[in-house]
């Protein structure tokens, strides 16, 4: 991202973009990105303050919000998402939170070690990789992650998607109902707090889960609320709060 973010910044001279590199320009560390400062360096544009934007970017278009409790160093960082399920490279993760401060501190788990690997299937891309909930259903079945059809999947208690993916957008629509996962129902950004809602309900079977809410309030500058509103088809139906730590 940062290779590109120089090309970007180049061609869009005079942008907030091309601004906001000169604010934040980094030497490269290595030969590769050492290549790309020679190649794509020119005259900087006035830095630009980032002090001025907004601390909090809702992205609508793929449901999710991005947050910081300021723009100093000692900032707390949050990403939170819950929105449609567009590719095949997506995780089942609407509800899913991350917290950085210095270092991640709330964060997804597993290692990417193949595309279709037992562990990538099983584990990484699932729900309960992420810092999500879980809602037990024993006889539960996944037939089809990442076109592993046929073969033995998981029962993780979590999210689930049974039609893989479209190669466009007219098939996307006529089939929108398998992939209307998540919605970011509420989003509000103030300069003390930062409030968003998703409504999760849709990621999970509808045999096993009739309402899926999750709200995470952001007091700034470093404390973080969530509230969860979750009610099952059958009230025995174990529920998990997941958060993984480093």
């Amino acid at each position: 991202p940062r290779l590109m973010r120089n090309v970007i910044a180049q061609y869009f001279r005079g942008s907030e973009l091309s601004r906001f590199v000169s604010a934040r320009r980094r030497r490269g560390t290595h030969a590769q990105t050492r290549l790309f400062d020679f190649l794509h360096e020119e005259a900087p544009d006035e830095p630009l303050d980032v002090r001025t934007f907004p601390l909090a970017h809702h992205a609508a278009g793929i449901g999710k919000v991005f947050a910081r409790g300021d723009w100093t160093d000692d900032a707390t960082w949050l990403r939170f998402e819950c929105g449609h399920w567009w590719n095949q490279h997506q995780h089942f993760e609407a509800g899913n939170f991350e917290i950085f401060r210095y270092e991640p501190l709330a964060a997804e788990s597993g290692e990417y070690t193949d595309w279709d690997s037992p562990h990538a299937v099983n584990w990484l891309i699932r729900t309960v990789a992420h810092n999500c909930i879980l809602v037990h259903q024993d006889d539960e079945t996944w037939r089809n992650v990442r076109n592993r059809q046929g073969r033995p999947l998981a029962n993780d208690g979590g999210q689930a998607n049974d039609v893989f993916y479209r190669h466009t957008l007219e098939e996307w629509e006529r089939e929108r109902e398998h992939f209307e996962r998540g919605t970011i129902i509420a989003c509000e950004n103030r300069p003390d707090f930062m409030h968003v809602a998703g409504d999760c309900t849709r990621a999970y079977a509808k045999s096993k889960v009739s309402l899926c809410l999750r709200q995470v309030v952001f007091l700034r500058p470093h404390t973080i609320v969530i509230l969860d509103r979750v009610t099952s088809v059958r009230p025995e139906y174990e529920k998990t709060w997941l958060l993984h730590c480093y």
